[in-house]
């Protein structure tokens, strides 16, 4: 989860026109933002344990593709030795799967 005081800067290089980078804007990002997505996967999860039918191994199959892709994102992430702003970029492609 991603939290504390985040900083956004855009930039454009158009030459001599105007300055590559204008001014940042820095924004506090708290834990309780992440929540909407969070309930999701809780939600998911009680319905798989309370539910009876649901109760059977068979049932914990769909949750399969979203572990390997998680872990598949670790191992490549392990090897190919990415920069902390690359990996973070890239994980937002791969997490939400």
């Amino acid at each position: 989860m991603t939290f504390g005081r985040l900083r956004f800067a855009a930039g454009q290089t158009i030459g001599e026109l105007a300055p590559a980078e204008n001014a940042s804007a820095t924004i506090q990002w708290y834990p309780v933002y992440n929540y909407p997505a969070l309930s999701l996967w809780i939600l998911f999860i009680l319905a798989l344990i309370v539910s009876p039918a649901h109760r059977e191994p068979a049932a914990w199959l769909i949750l399969t593709p979203a572990v390997l892709i998680h872990l598949i994102w670790l191992l490549i992430e392990t090897l190919c030795y990415f920069a902390p702003s690359e990996a973070q970029m890239i994980s937002q492609i791969f997490v939400p799967l």
